[in-house]
């Protein structure tokens, strides 16, 4: 989580297990927003999403309606989380060579686990 100069709050990860880019992508939504509500209650925020799921910012923005029966849940998940929000949230498709130091971490995460 950076603010908007670029200075970096938080920073973290955990092991999932076996699962999709999808799930992963939800679950740090999920994450983050649980930080930004526990640390920022009563203050506006606005908070931009960058993702490399461009499936999961579509179903988060609308775009596309949440077909799959896994991933809905967590859907509902991130938008309660976002009603808790006084602020905007917003989330951005990149693709994972534009997310190096995202995909750097998770790279981390993996290789301590394996």
């Amino acid at each position: 989580v950076n603010d908007k100069a670029g200075k970096e709050l938080k920073k973290g990860g955990e092991f999932l297990g076996v699962t999709t880019n999808n799930v992963a992508e939800y679950s740090c939504v999920i994450k983050a927003l649980e930080w930004v509500g526990d640390n920022y209650k009563n203050n506006f925020i606005e908070i931009t999403f960058i993702l490399d799921s461009e499936l999961v910012v579509k179903h988060l923005t609308g775009i596309y309606k949440i077909k799959s029966p896994h991933l809905k849940p967590l859907a509902m998940v991130v938008k309660s989380l976002e009603n808790l929000i006084d602020g905007n949230v917003k989330y951005q498709f990149v693709t994972r060579d534009k997310n190096s130091y995202a995909d750097s971490l998770v790279n981390k995460i993996l290789d301590d686990n394996v």
